[in-house]
């Protein structure tokens, strides 16, 4: 019976020590795929041929701007996701948690290859991993989190104004045939760039100095384990009045352009747009409010502004608004001043 007995009890230590060796296993190196970035898509918005916001501001009897407000129509976007390619030479962080979202470790690479990192975790286990770039080439600033450390204490506290995109992978599985992860960066903050066309019209005199009100300077970033909500953003420091990107005139004085400027917006206080001073067809306004928005936080911004003529265009004329009203076939005058009809 001895035989056996030992037969067995070598069986048990066999089977014991191949769970043992499964149980951790080490995974391969993690790949990872970091090359693009993008912001907050549109259809959160109420979007139509005017653009998210539509206004009209009347300069005089002639004049008017016609403004409109578009979210992520930048033209060198790829897809209707609004992505763009990230620069080969941007670097990134990535942080790691275990399965209980505590602080592992992390690494800094360069954005546009696919990495093959030294990094290897226990396989057939959970992880959380949050990558992160302030788009730039420069080094990374160090952030203040130690091993074990919960995965709410990872945040990233600004002083200046940082174009930060981030993506979490939260609660992944990482096996030895699961260990490649891509990444497209979320933008954080807002960008607003705007244009001002007087093409149809006539031409652009002078442009003062543009701002816009209640945005913040300070900002931070705080992560979480939540997916549906995997960072949660405080603003502080509010400005009245953030000079925006100064206006540079065409040449051929029909257009001017204030280049994309990042805002540190909240989603709840409404902002406002506003040119100190605008002189177009030798028509001077100061002062001048162009929209108000509810600007959000991670959506590119164009504003348009069209100079129009008061009136109507027939053929290659601008026709003031008249009173004749067309009634059952028949033209005849409106039936008071105050009425204005559809023809002149």
């Amino acid at each position: 019976m001895k035989p056996i007995y030992l037969y067995i009890i070598i069986s048990l230590l066999f089977i014991s020590c191949a769970q043992e060796v499964k149980h951790s296993a080490i995974s391969e190196f993690l790949t990872l795929r970091v090359d693009e970035a993008e912001y907050l898509d549109a259809v959160t918005f109420k979007y139509n041929e005017e653009g998210v916001v539509h206004n009209k501001v009347f300069l005089d009897d002639d004049y008017f701007l016609e403004v409109n407000i578009y979210s992520n129509s930048k033209p060198s976007f790829r897809s209707s996701h609004f992505r763009e390619p990230l620069g080969n030479s941007v670097n990134f962080r990535i942080l790691v948690f275990d399965e209980n979202h505590k602080y592992l470790l992390s690494r800094d690479y360069v954005c546009g290859t696919t990495i093959t990192t030294d990094i290897q975790l226990p396989a057939n286990k959970h992880y959380s991993f949050i990558v992160y770039s302030f788009g730039k080439t420069t080094a990374i600033p160090a952030i203040s989190i130690n091993v074990g450390d919960d995965i709410s204490v990872a945040q990233i506290a600004l002083n200046s104004y940082e174009d930060v995109m981030s993506h979490s992978l939260l609660h992944q599985l990482i096996d030895q045939d699961n260990n490649i992860l891509s990444f497209v960066l979320k933008h954080i903050f807002s960008k607003i760039k705007t244009t001002i066309d007087a093409s149809n019209v006539g031409s652009i005199n002078t442009v003062g100095n543009y701002s816009i009100s209640n945005t913040y300077s300070h900002a931070i970033v705080k992560f979480t384990n939540q997916v549906a909500n995997p960072l949660n953003l405080t603003f502080s420091s509010l400005s009245n009045n953030l000079p925006l990107s100064a206006f540079t005139v065409s040449s051929d004085f029909k257009t001017a352009i204030s280049s994309e400027k990042l805002v540190f917006a909240d989603g709840q206080q409404s902002q406002t747009l506003k040119v100190a001073s605008l002189t177009i067809e030798n028509v001077q306004r100061t002062n001048l409010t162009l929209i108000n928005h509810v600007f959000q936080p991670g959506v590119y911004y164009e504003v348009n502004v069209s100079l129009r003529r008061v009136g109507y265009v027939v053929g290659e004329l601008y026709w003031a608004i008249g009173n004749l009203i067309l009634e059952n076939g028949v033209y005849k005058p409106a039936s008071n001043q105050g009425e204005y009809g559809d023809y002149w």
